[in-house]
């Protein structure tokens, strides 16, 4: 009987055992449960929710100032919206958030050269949500401080030339599979074909790729406990064989927590160069903030890597899904797309007509976009605005003096879970 049950156990995914197990203890009648499931942080990042609200308030009221009706408000008029927006901060300096709000004004107009009433207004119309984003992609000035965080944050060793093409999703689960699915789409890859996976690894990324719908073949790229969880050279090298054509980690890794080293950036930038400059490398880097100094392979090779930054550990928003995804403006992808056989590129030209005549200047990050609303609902694709406002204030969190009082929270939660 107890043979039976461990197969039947052993036949249930990791989220499926999950709930088995916190159903056998609940039923055992423990004084407490500890809930160690999906890595949802206890913290909540503060300052970025203040400062949220805060500017909530302001959009409202500029929906109001030219109100009919009691209950009702009108798309704003954004000419002056900067300078209401600096009477109201001084009106509310006291409250929770409005430094920040203040800061992240002032960044944008000073460090990002924003005109003070585009951006603002920006932020306005994004709170209030009574419109699609527009662009689909990202917002303007959002993506220029998304784009500044990602540098800051992920290339702290080596800043890559040219700029990275950001796409707002609902969070990293939804970017990882909007790649994994326009990759198929567009002929990148398909049923059968190789790709890699750096293990361990969170196990529902193990399950993604042997969908029927993708039936990809793993090769395990395995880290070594003894050493550190590092990558053996003799692994790392299994990358060399061009049956392999992607090759998926998360980086710093989920459930090990370390960060590539400098070796293993090395070999696999040498692999590229000289053995695989069509690999596709995908990478998740929700852990990024925790580590000093972090380098992705985002920043050592930007023309191979699409990188997937979820916000949901630091800031404390696992629940808020708020995510980007970074394709390089000169990627290898794009150019792989361009050398498809003219069979292929009349088909992909027939699926995203609706979008453009121009197939060649419709880069992968553009496919992603209109794939994730099936191309056809391409018009009302896109995070939601107010969503990329909180992206964008929890990004100038990062960039700001703010920050190090975040980080300062976070190690001693860390350190007060570890000696439990």
């Amino acid at each position: 009987m107890e043979r039976q049950r461990a197969v039947e156990l052993d036949s249930l995914s990791p989220f499926e055992l999950q709930d088995e197990l916190e159903r056998l203890a609940r039923k055992a009648d423990v004084p407490e449960v500890l809930d160690a499931g999906k890595g949802q942080p206890d913290w909540v990042a503060t300052p970025p929710r203040d400062a949220f609200l805060l500017l909530g308030r302001f959009a409202l009221g500029e929906a109001e100032r030219t109100a009919t009706h009691s209950d009702a408000g009108w798309y704003p008029d954004t000419s002056g919206v900067a300078k209401r927006l600096g009477s109201f901060l001084t009106k509310h300096e006291k409250d929770p958030g409005a430094a920040l709000l203040k800061a992240a004004v002032d960044h944008g107009v000073k460090a990002l050269g924003f005109e003070p009433d585009a951006w603002v207004g920006e932020l306005t119309v994004g709170m209030l949500g009574d419109r699609y984003p527009s662009p689909h992609r990202m917002l303007t000035h959002v993506e220029q401080v998304l784009h500044e965080y990602l540098l800051a944050t992920h290339c702290v060793l080596e800043k890559p030339k040219g700029r990275f093409r950001l796409f707002g999703t609902e969070g990293g689960a939804a970017a990882m599979s909007y790649c994994f699915q326009s990759l198929r789409r567009n002929g990148l890859l398909g049923p059968g074909d190789k790709i890699a996976i750096g293990t361990p690894i969170l196990s529902p990324y193990l399950q993604i790729p042997m969908l029927p719908e993708l039936g990809f073949e793993i090769v395990h790229i395995r880290a070594d406990e003894a050493h550190g969880w590092r990558y053996p050279p003799d692994e790392l090298n299994k990358l060399r064989h061009p049956g392999i054509k992607a090759f998926f980690l998360v980086d710093p890794g989920n459930p090990d927590t370390r960060a590539l080293g400098k070796d293993e950036l090395k070999q696999i930038k040498e692999i590229v160069d000289t053995a695989r400059p069509d690999l596709i490398i995908l990478t998740d880097t929700a852990y990024a903030t925790f580590v000093k100094d972090f380098q992705s392979l985002l920043g050592s090779l930007p023309r191979q890597t699409i990188g997937v930054h979820p916000f949901s550990e630091h800031m404390g928003a696992t629940g808020e899904r708020l995510a980007i995804i970074a394709v390089h403006e000169d990627h290898v992808i794009d150019r792989l797309l361009r050398e498809q056989p003219p069979g292929q590129r009349s088909f992909r030209a027939e699926r995203y007509r609706t979008i453009t005549d121009d197939l060649d200047h419709l880069g992968f990050v553009d496919r992603v976009v209109a794939d994730s609303r099936e191309v056809a609902l391409y018009y009302v694709a896109g995070l939601t605005p107010a969503q990329q406002v909180k992206m964008a204030l929890f990004a100038l969190v990062g960039l700001q003096k703010f920050a190090d009082a975040q980080h300062v929270v976070i190690d001693d939660l860390c350190k007060a879970y570890s000696e439990q």
